[in-house]
């Protein structure tokens, strides 16, 4: 059984979510940033994969 759209966006968005805290954790301990910063690069990083993941999803599914 196929998953629904929704589903697929919801899992996109997790996935997003994880990549923004593990870039976050490690932005704030090796690159030593303040906790603004690191929480700068944690957004950053999650709207990218989040855009890049409707991307594929869009390319994958029609």
């Amino acid at each position: 059984m196929p998953l629904s759209k929704a589903t697929l966006v919801t899992l996109v968005a997790l996935i997003a979510g994880f990549a923004g805290i593990v870039v976050g954790i490690f932005a704030g301990g090796v690159g030593h940033l303040t906790p603004f910063g690191a929480t700068a690069a944690a957004v950053g990083a999650a709207v990218a994969a989040f855009g890049i993941g409707l991307a594929v999803l869009a390319y994958l599914r029609p």
